[in-house]
């Protein structure tokens, strides 16, 4: 049977088998699925608890795997994600141009650049390119909700990070994860509807579910979507 563990940053399914000659519980991740074995005396509420304590480490896994497998800017069909957009990459040396840049035009992401061409300048370039559009493109969405909600942020950041889209510091201090323009604007008005809640509760109890739900009725569809995109952190 097939389940689904599901927390506030992990999120992924699950199959047990059971079997009598088996002592111990074991976890199997291959390409395509993950395989809990166990013997058929365990019962599934705790074999669903023996999931969840190993789940930091499935998650790990997960992520390792993906990242291996994802397109470089390099390949002939790189693309660039802008808010929720896949653009095709276009890449010119300039011998004499001062300033390395990344410019959308006519549906096309250029870079242009005066060296060599390496895929680490290419990424800088492209999250120096996300960093500088979230003020006026993320920052009004935070303004809006903060409005909605009543909830005012004691100050907004923008850095990019390899774990979360977003945080809410004990000081109410909203972070945003600059990798956000890779999103469609409804999710990332979802991620700042989450951290706008966490100014009024610190956890993901009921209550903090319930205000999101009062402006994002449909966050589960949303968060779903989200970690359609994880593995482009």
């Amino acid at each position: 049977m097939t389940y689904t563990y599901d927390d506030d940053n992990i999120s992924f399914t699950y199959q047990i088998i059971q079997k009598k000659q088996i002592k111990h519980s074991y976890i199997r991740i291959t390409k395509d699925s993950i395989i809990v074995t166990a013997n058929k005396r365990r019962s599934i509420d705790y074999l669903h608890k023996f999931v969840a304590s190993k789940s930091n480490w499935i998650s790990k896994h997960i992520n390792k795997s993906e990242k291996l497998s994802k397109l470089s800017l390099l390949d002939e069909d790189a693309y660039i994600y802008l808010l929720g957009i896949e653009y095709k990459i276009k890449i010119s040396i300039y011998p004499n141009i001062k300033k390395e840049t990344l410019e959308l035009i006519d549906n096309i992401m250029y870079f242009k650049l005066n060296t060599t061409i390496e895929h680490d300048r290419l990424i800088a370039l492209r999250d120096n390119y996300y960093k500088s559009k979230c003020p006026t493109i993320i920052t009004p969405i935070v303004e809006k909700y903060s409005q909605y909600m009543n909830l005012q942020p004691n100050k907004i950041g923008y850095r990019h990070t390899k774990t979360r889209w977003g945080s809410c510091s004990s000081k109410n201090n909203i972070s945003l994860n600059t990798r956000l323009m890779m999103l469609p604007t409804p999710l990332i008005e979802y991620i700042v509807i989450h951290e706008l809640a966490h100014i009024k509760h610190k956890n993901h109890s009921k209550i903090f579910w319930n205000l999101v739900e009062m402006y994002e009725p449909d966050w589960k569809s949303k968060r779903g979507e989200i970690r359609g995109f994880e593995r482009l952190l």
